[in-house]
């Protein structure tokens, strides 16, 4: 008897290890390549070594500790208006790329039943410059509580979609991912530690370089009540 509650108790604490994946779109299932976020540690902050690897792409010098002074002429927000930030150096075939993230705080307001709620969430944005990758991306909440946006890569346009759901089903409180679209679905990315990244076989190199920059930007996104920052 004690055996079998001990067996149990390892059951369930094995499942509640095990971390929920982002449910999968259906349209990512073929002509699509999936790239495995590897060397990522779960450890975030100044003395943390948060660099990480989606082959052929690399993440390195990633820097929470921005200050006024820096140059942040890449930036979707200004200076006064940014909360919290980071930066990192992407790798790629191509070369190197300089990425800058920041986050805003917003307030979305919903009407239900004849009461309006107040719910304040971060808008994200990140972006690339140099010779691996040249694009822009701006995240917001939308109705219902939900985030989406625009992506910029060299010419192309596209729009960013959070996930919201489980592989099992449930509902998440946060993004556990975004796609990205154009006239179909592109691409998209798993945030939640390790992390997985989804590229269409139709995208040119540069393309797909573009946005595996902002992924590496998202995978690196802390709201900023948990990633210690004050506001800059």
């Amino acid at each position: 008897m004690k055996f079998a509650r001990l067996a149990s108790l390892a059951l369930l604490t094995g499942t509640a290890c095990t971390p929920l994946k982002m449910a999968v779109p259906a349209d990512l299932a073929t002509d699509t390549d999936v790239i495995q976020v590897t060397d990522r540690s779960r450890m975030t902050g100044a003395l943390a070594n948060e660099s990480f690897k989606m082959a052929p792409y690399e993440v390195t010098n990633v820097d929470r500790k921005w200050n006024s002074s820096e140059n942040r002429s890449v930036l979707v927000y200004s200076s006064s208006e940014t909360k919290t930030g980071y930066s990192f150096t992407f790798k790629g075939p191509q070369g190197d790329a300089k990425a800058q993230c920041g986050s805003q705080s917003q307030e979305n307001n919903t009407h239900v039943k004849g009461f309006d709620f107040t719910r304040s969430q971060d808008a994200i944005g990140c972006a690339c410059e140099g010779a691996a990758a040249s694009s822009k991306i701006q995240i917001t909440a939308t109705d219902g509580g939900n985030y989406g946006g625009q992506v910029t890569a060299h010419a192309n346009n596209f729009t960013v979609t959070a996930v919201m759901k489980y592989e099992n089903g449930m509902q998440a409180q946060n993004p556990v991912g975004y796609e990205f679209r154009g006239e179909k679905l592109i691409g998209a990315v798993e945030v939640a530690n390790p992390g997985r990244l989804w590229l269409s076989k139709t995208l040119d190199d540069q393309t797909r370089a573009d946005l595996a920059c902002l992924a590496a930007g998202l995978l690196l996104y802390l709201p900023p009540k948990k990633d210690g920052m004050p506001a800059i």
